[in-house]
């Protein structure tokens, strides 16, 4: 058992590490609940390719260097209003608040710690019934009410991909990662969509020989094939964000050929 002065010794150093590795921003959150052991999150914002997380739990004799790809929300954020609208008005799929909330962007939840309840009231509690309680800001209100439906049309789309192609794409996907030495998931939405991927490492930093150089490799061998695994994710979804001058998401993006119907 690593525990006490170890754990926090090697969060320590993990930290001065990554602040002279990153070039984004590095940010930490220490969780612990009663007497259950301490756990770390440390998410590394990088300005290209990928973020990652290093996630460790006191006690354990290692942590995770993990990358997330969500491809909801890349579709999502690609969507037009017409676009919604037809999706959401040819699917014969019924999203409940639970499935959609998991997929909330982090810049709409961090607008206010009141995100979930507002997303509950806003058509529905979570008991089924009619809610008549109105958030007091009606902007935020509003974009809730916008990311429901960008992420349901986002599942509409991910949900319409035959078996067959879901097949090929996880066969081109374990191809993508037969020859390095991660481990990699394909993530999935309630009805079987595929919805992305996540790519780990382990790292052992009470470990004498781990040091800087060592995380780095690490860091490196993580975050290249999981670039590979987004990059085929959007060729075979087409993403491709399209913004208006002013850097909003246009009203109509262009359409994506390689969608489902």
């Amino acid at each position: 058992m690593y525990e006490g002065e170890n754990f926090e010794e090697a969060v320590e150093n993990l930290l001065f590490d990554l602040n002279s590795l990153a070039s984004g921003s590095v940010d930490s959150t220490l969780d612990q609940n009663g007497d259950d052991p301490r756990s770390i999150t440390i998410h590394v914002e990088e300005p290209e390719g990928p973020d990652y997380y290093i996630e460790g739990k006191e006690g354990d004799r290692f942590f995770y260097i993990k990358c997330y790809y969500n491809l909801v929300i890349d579709i999502a954020n690609t969507l037009g209003r017409d676009q919604i609208r037809d999706k959401r008005e040819a699917s014969s799929y019924q999203y409940s608040d639970n499935d959609l909330f998991i997929y909330l962007p982090s810049e709409v939840t961090l607008v206010d710690e009141q995100t979930e309840e507002i997303w509950n009231k806003d058509g529905q509690s979570k008991n089924g019934e009619e809610s008549t309680d109105e958030p007091d800001d009606d902007t935020e209100l509003e974009d809730v009410k916008v990311w429901r439906k960008r992420i349901a049309a986002a599942l509409d789309i991910v949900n319409g991909v035959s078996d067959k192609e879901e097949q090929e794409i996880i066969f081109n996907l374990v191809d993508i990662f037969s020859n390095v030495p991660v481990k990699f998931r394909v993530n999935s939405a309630a009805n079987g969509g595929l919805t992305g991927l996540e790519v780990r490492e382990r790292i052992f930093p009470y470990e004498e020989s781990f040091n800087i150089k060592s995380l780095d490799e690490s860091i490196v061998r993580t975050r290249i094939p999981a670039n590979m695994g987004m990059l085929f994710f959007q060729y075979i979804y087409d993403v491709n964000i399209r913004q208006d001058e002013d850097g909003t998401i246009a009203e109509n993006p262009a359409e994506r050929p390689n969608f489902p119907n």
